[in-house]
């Protein structure tokens, strides 16, 4: 009596890694070895040029407007309040927290 085997599926194939290379801090290196690096750091400098552009032009608008260099800070120190409102408690949290909650 011949028993069949089923038929054995090959082996999945690994997935490849992109090569762990030491960039001893070099931005384009790392700009030019990891294309999601390169995506992630290209969006961070679009967006923080686009709010530049906007805190610009609306203290601008605001001068335009008023014609007072008050309401210009005004606008300024509006624009960085949820900055502090945030980063502030957020690092002193970050500090207080266990070392086994920040890896």
């Amino acid at each position: 009596m011949a028993t069949s085997q089923p038929e054995s599926s090959p082996p999945p194939t690994p997935v490849r890694e992109p090569p762990r290379r030491s960039v001893g801090g070099s931005v384009t290196l790392a700009l030019r070895l990891y294309p999601s690096f390169r995506a992630m750091w290209l969006g961070t400098v679009a967006t923080n040029l686009g709010q530049w552009m906007q805190n610009i032009a609306l203290g601008w608008y605001m001068l335009v407007l008023t014609d007072s260099p008050l309401w210009v800070g005004l606008i300024g120190f509006a624009a960085g309040v949820p900055y502090l409102l945030i980063t502030l408690p957020a690092g002193a949290r970050s500090s207080t927290a266990p070392t086994s909650a920040r890896s």
